[in-house]
């Protein structure tokens, strides 16, 4: 059974504000801890390389899922959060992704994928960095990732640009 979480229009509980500023303040969260989870990686990171990383990673570019952005945002997290736990053990891990849950349960769902394009772009950024073991090259695209999230939750709340 499916549970249904109310998007923000429908759920009269917390003003639309609040709840976008308590998503924001997760998503400046996500921001520490992404960096942290690189500063934390004590293997070569082109040792989490792998068949099954590679095979994900050829789904995601997928053209049919291409076509379904809010399936598309939740498939691009859950594999930005299983190469989160392959490159490092820290607390920061379990952290990104609970507040992933409580960002979906502010919002109601994941935030749909606004620019698909560019995310796809960083995303193969990160793989590339990832298979060449460039920590930096890995942390500048994940950093990234993090202000399009942001972008897309300012869209998602209909809030204005700063």
């Amino acid at each position: 059974m499916t549970t249904h979480h109310p998007s923000p229009a429908e759920d009269g509980d917390a003003p639309i504000h609040g709840k976008y500023e308590a998503a924001k303040q997760i998503l400046d969260v996500r921001q520490m801890l992404v960096s942290t989870v690189f500063r934390s990686i004590r293997i070569p990171m082109d040792n989490c390389w792998s068949p099954d990383l590679d095979r994900a990673w050829r789904q995601l570019c997928a053209p049919a899922l291409a076509r379904c952005p809010d399936r598309l945002a939740e498939e691009e997290w859950r594999m930005r959060a299983a190469l989160f736990g392959l490159l490092s053990r820290s607390m920061a891990v379990p952290l990104l992704l609970q507040g992933n849950d409580q960002l979906v349960m502010l919002c109601g769902q994941q935030p749909a994928m606004l620019m698909h394009e560019q995310r796809m772009t960083t995303m193969g950024a990160l793989m590339n960095a990832i298979k060449t073991g460039s920590v930096h090259a890995a942390s500048a695209a994940a950093l990234t990732q993090v202000e399009l999230d942001q972008y897309e939750l300012k869209s998602f709340f209909d809030q204005p640009m700063q």
